[in-house]
């Protein structure tokens, strides 16, 4: 709340997010609104713009784009008219005009976020163009968001209540992560709650025989009532790229970067895919991980299933850290944000969790995705949806998921010949069984109890290595006959 030059940085350091509202603007705020954003962003911390009205008067017009070559923003978040004003294909604008008609109508979507593209590319940031349908881009990614109800657009201040709770999101991702990778994915679930937020109250404010009053009451109380239940059942979020491409052209043009096929099946050789219940403190743990890469594990899968977000992040950061120096990729297991947070990377994730073209559009193009595959219509629905290799098991059973089902021999070579993608198998592997999977066609096998639960880590990699590299050597000389 604070808009003098004298006080605005001292504020802004206090504080985990900015929002920089064009709302009431006056001359004299223009500066301490630069200073602001300028602190902010020094510090790593999100910044929003809301250019109201931008479109009402050359002043707003002039302002915005000022802060803009000034500032780096993280969101620029307005309705239709006031991103395509700024985007450079838009008319005059009223002001707030959310609760008018858009020219273009829901349905032409694809040219509204064509239009939130060029602004996302020009500013490198995310454009959150709110209204009917939400449509938020950061100009390779693109998310249509159709929750909310009518009512938002006849209640003062919803515009504002969104940017703060914006920045909250934000800003609570910001205070425990060193970058801004996951704020496309955060930016698209806090509009999402939003207009979760206002179908609640409304369907309380009609329970109760209430009108538009009683609807900015309710609007209040679901906001700070609204639970992690809500936001799994009433989320009504579309994925996509904003230049789709499918199929081959699609993985030619993923393979631009750094993970090749070649690449990914020497990465895959020996997977070791972490488990707390073989490991004491977090000293122990981390030891065990540098022991492992020190005898051979090519790539590391770090598994916490039963920690909360902040404290996994922590320690994804520590381990990332520690595969860059030794020159190992890192995949997180089925948590996207830590996955974004720690710059991980890659993510694996099974068939009970996120959708894999979900995984593969907010990873991005240039991160790994694996998928779990335990049937050779699961393999290739996963390399559909953009997966870049599979995992594959339970080829011995598994002494960590016991409920998992044991996969043959015969399943396993199915789904490496079917599908054309890296399969690595995994569930009970160890230097004793291993050998038994020559012929199968994998690239690679996933370690949990074979080398975490061992005495001497280091030595059970390094015994292991030697198996894996002979497999993939037996798998050349099929190749080449």
């Amino acid at each position: 709340m604070a808009s003098g030059a004298r006080e605005v940085e001292e504020v802004t350091a206090i504080c985990d997010s900015l929002i920089i509202n064009l709302g009431t603007l006056e001359e004299a705020a223009v500066p301490a609104m630069v200073l602001a954003g300028k602190k902010a962003a020094g510090l790593g911390h999100p910044v929003i713009l809301d250019p109201v009205g931008v479109g009402a008067s050359g002043f707003r017009l002039k302002t915005a784009l000022s802060i803009l070559s000034q500032v780096p923003v993280t969101v620029i978040r307005g309705n239709g008219t006031e991103i395509r004003v700024l985007a450079g294909t838009g008319g005059p604008s009223c002001g707030i005009d959310a609760a008018f008609p858009d020219r273009t109508g829901p349905e032409n979507w694809r040219e509204k976020a064509k239009i939130a593209g060029i602004l996302a590319k020009r500013y490198d940031c995310i454009v959150a163009m709110t209204g009917e349908m939400d449509l938020v881009t950061d100009g390779e990614r693109i998310c249509r968001i159709q929750n909310g109800h009518p009512w938002m657009t006849k209640m003062t201040g919803s515009g504002c209540m969104l940017n703060g709770l914006l920045g909250v999101w934000l800003g609570a991702m910001a205070a425990v992560c060193a970058n801004m990778r996951p704020a496309f994915f955060i930016t698209c679930q806090a509009l999402s709650a939003h207009g979760i937020i206002g179908e609640l109250a409304y369907e309380k404010a009609a329970a109760a025989g209430g009108n538009i009053g009683a609807f900015f009451q309710y609007f209040m109380d679901s906001g700070a009532l609204l639970e992690d239940l809500d936001l799994e059942t009433r989320s009504k979020i579309d994925w996509g790229f904003l230049e789709e491409e499918t199929g081959p052209k699609d993985r030619a043009r993923r393979q631009n970067f750094l993970w090749t096929r070649e690449r990914l099946e020497k990465v895959l050789c020996l997977y070791g895919v972490t488990d707390r219940r073989f490991t004491g403190s977090p000293e122990e743990f981390f030891n065990q991980i540098e022991a492992a890469i020190k005898g051979g594990v090519t790539m590391i899968q770090l598994r916490e299933k039963d920690m909360e977000f902040p404290e996994f992040l922590k320690e994804a950061i520590k381990i990332r850290k520690l595969t860059r120096d030794y020159g190992v990729p890192l995949i997180i297991n089925d948590s996207l944000p830590v996955a974004l947070a720690c710059e991980a990377d890659g993510l694996h994730i099974g068939q009970g969790d996120m959708a894999a073209k979900t995984a593969r559009i907010l990873l991005g193009r240039d991160k790994i995705l694996g998928v779990t595959a335990k049937t050779v219509s699961q393999g290739k629905a996963a390399k559909e949806a953009g997966a870049d290799y599979l995992g594959s098991g339970a080829v011995f059973g598994s002494n960590t998921k016991p409920d998992a089902k044991y996969m043959t021999y015969e399943t396993l070579s199915a789904i490496c010949r079917s599908v054309d993608l890296p399969v690595a198998a995994i569930g009970g592997i160890d230097g004793g069984n291993i050998e038994k999977l020559k012929g199968s066609g994998i690239a690679g096998a996933a370690v949990v109890s074979g080398v975490w639960g061992k005495r001497d880590v280091e030595k059970a990699a390094r015994e292991l290595k030697k198996k894996a590299e002979a497999l993939k050597e037996k798998k050349q000389e099929r190749e080449k006959i």
